[in-house]
């Protein structure tokens, strides 16, 4: 929809709507505006291509004022044929929830793709911004007709016709046989097993996969795991800081790694671990998980939290 008829369904929606009372309840949504609770909301974010959730607190005055801008927002998505994408948790009541997502204040909006969170909204709490903000998501996602839609199944290839069969040469002469080598009586067999696999690197941090990651946690006592997401902004802005960490490990002679993974296509290690959100730093020590890690994001904060772990 352009820009322009936008900005008019905003407005219409505007005069439509009734007007916020002075006090601090929060009035009851659009029809278009979700209201979830804990188990409604891990349905929800499973089954949408984009979602965002607003967590709020009844006696919030901050929360009073957004809820009108949330409902055109809603509004204005589902006459776009986005219907379901904008919705509402109450954090006092499902506390859960709100700690899950590391909810500190209300009102607190959380943007999920693909059935994870992606990051906490930080733009203006208006209309406008938010359509846009969605907008981009939704067109970046592929969602098509609606947010929730299951993207259509590529169809087949044809299958390539057979190639004529080509004639028979004739037969040449039979050689004579050559004698076969000695066989070595005492092989090794270290010597026929397959290597494992060998891990990539970026600079000074490992690059791991399904495949590599069990062995890079047998192969290093003290490892540093980022799960991420291409298509996370949190995740960008911390790759050059944990590039950075691991080269001053590296620097200091440390045995302590750092490592990432791309959790939307390696799957598995990301769903043993639990991974609800990106990034998430996860620390092995000795090929066990045993803690995320919670500090700042920045080189020196990542340094000195593995050094500290390497001298225990």
């Amino acid at each position: 929809m352009p820009s322009t008829a936008r900005f008019t369904l905003l407005l219409l929606l505007l005069f439509l709507l009734p007007s916020s009372s002075s006090s601090f309840d929060v009035p009851a949504p659009a029809t278009s505006l979700l209201e979830l609770d804990d188990a409604s909301l891990q349905a929800q974010v499973r089954s949408k291509q984009v979602l965002m959730v607003a967590f709020y607190a009844p006696w919030c005055g901050h929360c009073t004022r957004l809820m009108p801008q949330l409902e055109l927002v809603a509004e204005v998505l589902a006459a776009e044929g986005q219907q379901g994408v904008v919705a509402r948790v109450d954090g006092t009541a499902e506390r859960a929830a709100a700690g899950r997502h590391g909810v500190r204040g209300y009102p607190t909006l959380v943007l999920f793709k693909r059935g994870g969170e992606v990051e906490h909204y930080a733009g203006q709490r208006t209309s406008e911004a938010l359509v846009t903000y969605l907008s981009a998501h939704i067109a970046g996602a592929g969602a098509g007709a609606g947010a929730g839609a299951e993207p259509e199944p590529e169809p087949e290839p044809e299958p390539e016709p057979e190639p004529e069969p080509e004639p028979e040469p004739e037969p040449d002469p039979e050689p004579e046989p050559e004698p076969e080598p000695e066989s070595d009586p005492d092989p090794d067999p270290e010597a026929a097993s397959p290597s494992p696999p060998a891990v990539a690197e970026e600079g000074e941090v490992l690059v791991l996969t399904e495949v590599t990651f069990d062995q890079a946690l047998s192969d290093n006592a003290l490892l540093l795991v980022e799960f991420y997401a291409p298509w996370c902004g949190h995740c960008q802005e911390l790759a050059p800081e944990y590039a950075a960490a691991a080269t001053q490990l590296h620097e200091r002679g440390s045995k302590a790694l750092l490592a990432k993974l791309d959790a939307t296509v390696e799957r598995g290690p990301a769903q043993r671990h639990a991974i609800r959100g990106f990034p998430t730093l996860k620390l092995f020590e000795k090929g066990s998980a045993t803690e995320d890690f919670a500090g700042e994001r920045t080189a020196k904060a990542i340094t000195d939290y593995m050094v500290e772990h390497e001298v225990r």
